[in-house]
Parts: structure tokens; C-alpha cells; sequence
């Protein structure tokens, strides 16, 4: 991987995506630009909107762009399966997080039922380095976006 993406840009890029940002990242100058997810998947943007400019922004003055999302839903259920089945030693608490797991509502049973325990600093810090686990997979991977080069039109 490259040696520019230090750890603290992996943590940075982990914290903003675990926040249900999209991350786009300039790999020659190595700048971030983040943007509400829900924006844009629902696309609606106004010419003077501050996210209109940053889209413009990469769109037009970048070259290359690596876009890193927040993980799909069911790779954070799984973090959540591995977090309930490798870090907690509690059976009790286990059997409560799995059963949480299994009925409807996963996310939020599994929040409520963690968040008022002795685990709550324990998953927070477990989710971080999944986040940037999933970040460091992503810059490895390499896949970006190209935008091509404005032509002036002829008149």
C-alpha cells in the first residue's frame, strides 16, 4: 500500500465513513473531501449547494479519485457476529448480543444491548479497527475513478 496513506488518514477516512459519510480521496495530494452518503444516493443537489462544488471539485480539477464508501450492511452485521463470538468472553452477554443478532431489528437491539454494558468502550474500539481494516482494504485494492479531461469546444 502505499506510504502515503499514513495511519492517521486510514483512522480519519474509518471515523468519517463509520458516520455514514462517503469518503473521496485524492491519492497524488492526498485530500478528503466526505459527503453525506443519503445526498447522494438521492442525487438532488442545487448548483450553490457546498456539496455541488465538492462534487464539481473532484469531478473537474481531480484526476484521479478513490471513492470509499461506509460498508454495506451485511459486512457490519458480520463484524458484529465476530465481535459478539471472538471478544466477548461473558456467555451470558454472548447469548444476549446473538439472540439480538437472530430477531428483528439486529443493529439496534445489538447497539441498545451493548451500549448500556461493561463491553460499550470494548465494541467501539473493535468497530474502529474493523473500519480500518475495511479502509486499508479499499486504498489496496486501488480501484478509482477517472475523469477525463475537459476539451475546450470549438464554437
Amino acid at each position: 500500500m502505499n506510504e502515503k496513506y499514513t495511519p492517521e488518514l486510514i483512522k480519519s477516512i474509518a471515523e468519517h465513513i463509520g458516520c455514514g459519510l462517503v469518503c473521496f480521496l485524492n491519492p497524488e495530494t492526498i485530500e478528503v473531501i466526505k459527503i453525506p452518503q443519503g445526498l447522494l444516493e438521492e442525487n438532488e443537489f442545487s448548483d450553490d449547494d457546498f456539496y455541488q462544488a465538492d462534487l464539481d471539485r473532484i469531478e473537474h480539477e481531480w484526476g484521479k479519485t478513490i471513492c470509499i464508501e461506509p460498508p454495506e450492511s451485511f459486512e457490519s452485521f458480520k463484524d458484529m457476529e465476530r465481535f459478539a463470538r471472538n471478544e466477548i468472553q461473558d456467555k451470558p452477554m454472548q447469548v444476549k448480543l446473538f439472540n439480538a443478532l437472530s430477531h428483528g431489528k439486529p443493529f439496534r437491539n445489538f447497539k441498545n444491548i451493548v451500549e448500556s454494558s461493561e463491553f460499550r468502550q470494548q465494541w467501539f474500539d473493535y468497530h474502529q479497527l474493523c473500519l480500518e481494516k475495511y479502509v486499508r482494504d479499499q486504498l489496496s485494492a486501488g480501484e478509482w475513478i477517472e475523469y477525463p479531461e475537459e476539451e475546450d469546444e470549438e464554437l
